[in-house]
């Protein structure tokens, strides 16, 4: 309905450059936004992923394995008081990353409605009502939306991913070794998990769709009969 169509379509040569259209097309209409929201992602994922493992490291080093009580009570106020103020940033970041996404469904439903009205009257015809408007609504919702979340979550898994493997190389070897043989499995499983669910999830948007429309069908035709 909407050009780029928003829809996962069967694999195809033109793939990547289907996917940087829609890139374009979903996040270039608040740019600056989404740069905003990619950099708050950094800090507050950095932040945790570094400064996690360091805290837990000084606690147990100077505070419990060398006994130093005192150090362990201040470390420990500190270590609240700062992951606290880290627990509000993440929800100031939650709920900006709301408000970017509600204004891009605001935006994008709009465009899907008048690329509805540029339809030609044979296409629109051959279908019910419902099926236009779950494809307008739930498109935006299901498969727009959805991109801005896989690219703010990767860039933040990326950070985190970083800053994690950092601390680990910088503690001990061997956990740094045995996590860069370990991710690779994860990565492979996640890839399959990843397309099965990709291909269940196109079939089901659109039977979704067909059903809406064949309910809404039903429902007017009580003031036919």
């Amino acid at each position: 309905m909407t050009s780029p169509d928003l829809r996962e379509g069967a694999p195809n040569p033109g793939a990547p450059k289907r996917a940087i259209r829609k890139l374009r097309f979903v996040l270039g209409r608040r740019p600056w936004e989404v740069m905003g929201l990619l950099a708050g992602g950094f800090l507050v994922n950095g932040f945790t992923a570094v400064a996690n493992p360091l805290v837990l490291k000084s606690l147990f080093d100077e505070g419990i394995i060398r006994g130093d009580f005192r150090w362990f009570v201040l470390m420990a106020g500190a270590a609240v008081a700062v992951f606290t103020g880290a627990r509000l940033a993440r929800l100031g970041y939650v709920l900006w990353r709301r408000r970017v996404k509600n204004r891009l469904h605001e935006e994008l439903t709009a465009v899907m409605v008048r690329s509805y009205f540029e339809r030609p009257y044979r296409e629109i015809a051959a279908r019910p009502e419902g099926y236009f408007m779950n494809r307008i609504f739930d498109e935006v919702r299901d498969a727009a939306l959805p991109l801005l979340d896989r690219v703010l979550n990767l860039a933040n898994a990326v950070v985190m991913l970083g800053g994690s493997l950092a601390v680990a190389a910088w503690l001990s070897w061997r956990v740094t070794l045995m996590l860069a043989l370990v991710l690779p499995l994860f990565y492979r499983l996640s890839r399959r998990c990843g397309a099965r669910i990709a291909a269940g999830s196109r079939a089901e948007r659109e039977n979704e769709a067909r059903f809406r429309g064949v309910l809404g069908r039903v429902v007017r035709a009580w003031k036919t009969a």
